[in-house]
């Protein structure tokens, strides 16, 4: 129920954009962006998740660049996001796409443990 009223308030934000990988009928992965509300000018590329039985064949690299894509054509010139900071497999996805991890940014969400990385968009 929180997580879904944290999707909703999202969702909610006239910012906000939500991309979807699909395979016929079955979505396979999502995606958002949004500007960012904890930093002035900044969007922020929230909710990446991919179906695991989908992992390792583009889908996730495909909704990344997507949104990467989308946060450009906003002109924004930078972009965050928070991982578990136990997901290696997300952040090495991240980090070979250009993210730099913020390593005085760690957080704590419901009692997990997030890092946030940022990326330069622009040239």
């Amino acid at each position: 129920a929180d997580l879904a009223v944290m999707w909703e308030e999202r969702l909610a934000d006239p910012s906000a954009t939500a991309l979807a990988a699909q395979k016929e009928a079955r979505v396979l992965g999502t995606v958002a962006v949004r500007r960012d509300p904890d930093f002035v000018d900044e969007g922020q590329l929230i909710g990446l998740h991919v179906l695991p039985a989908e992992w390792g064949k583009g889908v996730g690299k495909a909704l990344h660049d997507a949104a990467v894509r989308l946060l450009v054509s906003r002109l924004f010139e930078n972009a965050g996001l928070r991982v578990v900071a136990a997901n290696a497999r997300a952040r090495r996805m991240y980090e070979t796409r250009g993210w730099a991890l913020k390593p005085d940014l760690e957080l704590d969400y419901l009692g997990v443990k997030e890092v946030r990385y940022v990326k330069h968009l622009r040239d």
